[in-house]
This record gives structure tokens, sequence and C-alpha cells, in this order.
């Protein structure tokens, strides 16, 4: 991942490895008399399932966020090509970016990700991707989206 929208993502990281560290201390104290083989399946078995618990939760908070967007008031931005649109919609501190086809028929790609300051966030549209973001025009804090979006894009545009 990259970009702006890494800031609630650098915090989850932060705060899934404290828990991993506690989850590892405590099932290594506890499972002593079990054995070092037995602790370490335990001890595995549980950070999975706080990085399955975490990614779970963090999907679907930005769920939330996309579905109360009104793309009524959201800003529209056509490539020079004219094969796609981007829509930049706003909810709080939080901008949601969907790139759809030229006629808006079908959603290809969406991304959501923190604009910091009182700008709204900025689109380039450059051979072959779409630049987005809330940094300087230099491309230091933007992401990207290739022209035409990959398979992975695609289908993520599609679940809730």
């Amino acid at each position: 991942m990259q970009g702006i929208g890494n800031y609630a993502v650098t915090r989850a990281i932060v705060a899934l490895i404290f828990i991993a560290a506690t989850i590892v201390i405590a099932v290594a104290y506890y499972s002593v008399k079990h054995g070092l083989r037995e602790t370490v399946k335990r001890t595995l078995l549980a950070i999975l399932l706080l990085v399955v618990a975490t990614i779970v939760i963090n999907y679907s908070l930005e769920a939330r966020t996309r579905a109360r967007i009104v793309t009524a008031k959201c800003a529209k931005s056509v490539s020079p090509t004219s094969r796609y649109v981007a829509r930049t919609c706003y909810s709080g501190g939080r901008v949601v970016l969907r790139v759809l086809t030229a006629d808006e028929s079908s959603l290809l790609a969406e991304r959501t990700f923190w604009s910091y300051g009182d700008d709204p966030a900025r689109l380039y549209w450059e051979d072959g991707r779409l630049k987005y973001g809330d940094g300087d025009e230099n491309g230091v804090h933007f992401s990207s989206i290739t022209l035409p979006p990959n398979l992975k894009d695609r289908l993520l545009a599609h679940l809730p």
C-alpha cells in the first residue's frame, strides 16, 4: 500500500504489532508446561486470528465510509483520452475516489484515503495512470491507479 491513506493503516499495524507481542509473551508464559512446539503453534494461531480480525474490521470501516458517500456531491474529472471519469467524493476528512468508464456505467476502481488540510484532493492524469492525493505537484505524497485498472482493482471495486 502507498500514499496518503496510509496513516490509518500505519496505526493499525503498530497496534497489531503491540497486540501480537503481548499475545506471544502471554502464550509463552502460560504454555511453558506444553512445550515449545505447542507454544509456537498457539502463538502463530493467535497472531493469524488477530491479523484476520484487523483486516475484517478495517475493511468494514472503509465500507461504511464508502456507503455513506452521496454521489451528487462529488467532483468529476475526465481523463485526457476521455476513456475514464474520476469522481472525488468527500466525507469529513476522508476522500473516496472512484474511477468509472466514460459513460459512467461501470465502476473500475475505488480508493479511500485521507485529505489533510483545507485543499481538496488533487488528481493528475498521466500516461497510463491516475495520480491522486493531497501532496505537492512533484508527486511526493501521491498514489496512483493504473489505467486500465488491474484485475485486483476491478474485483475490489465491486465489493461492498
